[in-house]
């Protein structure tokens, strides 16, 4: 077994230092629970490498699970959960993009439908609408969702002279997608609470094609030349900001792991004679879903884990490592490290109880140069608490960003060490990585400790970058074809 000795990799000064010395080793056996051991790190290590060839072999995302079956169950524990989904990009930019494409964009939240003029060597202009999605029309059954995405094409079709003008799209969601082709997908469902109800499976090319034949939508022509995931649209808009990316990280309210795998090591699809790499989503938030994870959370951890929306029963890497959960776990450590009156006994914390931790907030308070200043900023919003309140909670943050930065290092390490290559470009979403001055020396002294002889450098993308990216690689998609 590895002896990693990860956590003073990722930092040498681990002590909680009060002038209570029986306090600060009640607080310390208290986050004892937060430390994964060198022998854990082994075990998540090699399930996960496990799991990535799984992935390229079969897909079976998609198998019914037994909620209730133990973490340590064999037949778990070998069920790759990661959907390592090919996305048939195969080519990213080579400077001859040109012409105008529709982008047909679906969240959880609106659609929207943008005309994109893409030029060589001339910023991209956009015109960009946005619609209201009602949730009786996402759970409606059968292609409803499909004559109303229509019936917004139109408006803007009309709006913008596009009418009876063949037209390229994309379409681009971030909800489940199992795709066949690069124009070739079925998604699950279009609405949140439909994913705890049984699986419709579009079939998005021939729905658009069932709706378009009906009278009132002829003079809508398209020609739907690609359909993929967020993910996938804002990796792509990297590639056109920094050119070779071998890697994307989102951390936001997501958790996913995008590379270029060689075609030769995927087994599921018949890709083998495309070209020397195809871009791969891991669906890396799904690690843990067979309950691989479950047994590194904690009992109070599980407060951040499930929600009143989700029948979730299974502590999946997304719930550790993306930046929501990370927050939500800092706030309710503070507040049971409250009651048990280790910490702010002097002062409430009603409002960390009710809005919770931001980034800013967390980033504001740990990047501070003196303890007297800390204490001002505490997270949370807490005000009133001493020099010594603000030592625990760096101390707490401390942890659990390490925590973190462990999970998501082994993950990224695993990758790398699939290549020869030394020389890595990651592109990463996540703020909180951005703007906390240590959070990225955790993760690039952990990397190192799990990958030596490996090097890589963090480039920066953000959210909105995204639609960008959708316009994009429907132009490429559309010259690939």
């Amino acid at each position: 077994m590895a002896a990693f000795n990860i956590w003073n990799s990722a930092d040498a000064n681990l002590t909680l230092q009060l002038s209570d010395k029986y306090k600060a080793s009640l607080i310390e056996e208290y986050m004892s629970q937060y430390i994964l051991s060198d022998e854990t790190i082994n075990v998540i290590k090699r399930n996960f490498a496990k799991e990535i060839e799984d992935g390229l072999r079969r897909f079976d995302g998609i198998t019914t699970q037994d909620p209730n079956a133990r973490s340590d169950d064999p037949a778990i524990q070998n069920r790759s959960v990661l959907g390592m989904k090919v996305t048939f990009f195969t080519e990213f930019f080579n400077g001859t993009e040109n012409g105008d494409f529709i982008v047909i964009y679906l969240n959880r939240r609106y659609l929207m439908l943008m005309q994109a003029k893409v030029r060589p060597g001339f910023p991209m202009e956009t015109k960009r609408e946005y619609f209201i999605v009602d949730e009786s029309i996402r759970r409606s059954p059968y292609i409803q969702i499909f004559e109303y995405i229509c019936g917004c094409m139109l408006k803007f079709f009309g709006k913008h002279g596009l009418l009876n003008k063949m037209q390229v799209v994309g379409f681009c969601s971030d909800f489940p997608i199992i795709q066949f082709g690069i124009d070739d997908g079925i998604v699950w469902y279009f609405s949140e609470s439909a994913s705890d109800f049984p699986l419709n499976c579009y079939d998005i090319s021939r729905c658009f094609e069932t709706v378009l034949l009906k009278e009132r939508y002829h003079d809508i022509k398209i020609e739907l030349v690609t359909i993929f995931n967020y993910n996938t649209s804002v990796y792509i808009n990297s590639c056109y900001l920094y050119g070779e990316v071998d890697m994307f990280l989102n951390f936001v309210d997501d958790c996913d792991l995008l590379y270029c795998e060689k075609p030769s090591r995927i087994k599921k699809w018949n890709v083998s004679n495309i070209s020397e790499s195809v871009l791969v989503d891991t669906e890396l938030g799904n690690f843990g879903g067979n309950g691989g994870l479950d047994f590194i959370a904690s009992d109070l951890e599980w407060l951040a884990v499930t929600t009143s929306t989700t029948s979730e029963k299974r502590a999946r890497l997304k719930k550790f490592v993306s930046e929501q959960y990370i927050l939500a776990v800092i706030k309710h450590i503070l507040m049971d490290l409250h009651h048990k009156l280790f910490y702010c006994r002097n002062t409430s914390l009603e409002k960390l109880l009710t809005e919770g931790v931001s980034v800013t907030e967390l980033c504001n308070f740990t990047n501070a140069k003196e303890l007297e200043h800390s204490a001002t900023l505490l997270p949370g919003g807490t005000t009133g608490g001493s020099v010594e309140d603000a030592t625990i909670a760096l101390y707490v943050c401390k942890i659990v960003l390490i925590r973190a930065a462990v999970l998501i290092s082994l993950c990224v390490s695993s990758v790398m060490l699939r290549f020869t290559k030394e020389d890595f470009v990651i592109v990463a979403n996540c703020p909180l990585l951005r703007k906390h001055q240590d959070y990225e020396t955790y993760i690039r002294n952990v990397t190192t400790k799990f990958a030596p002889g490996k090097k890589f450098q963090f480039l920066w993308t953000e959210d909105n970058f995204g639609l960008t990216g959708a316009a994009l690689a429907t132009a490429l998609a559309h010259r690939l074809d």
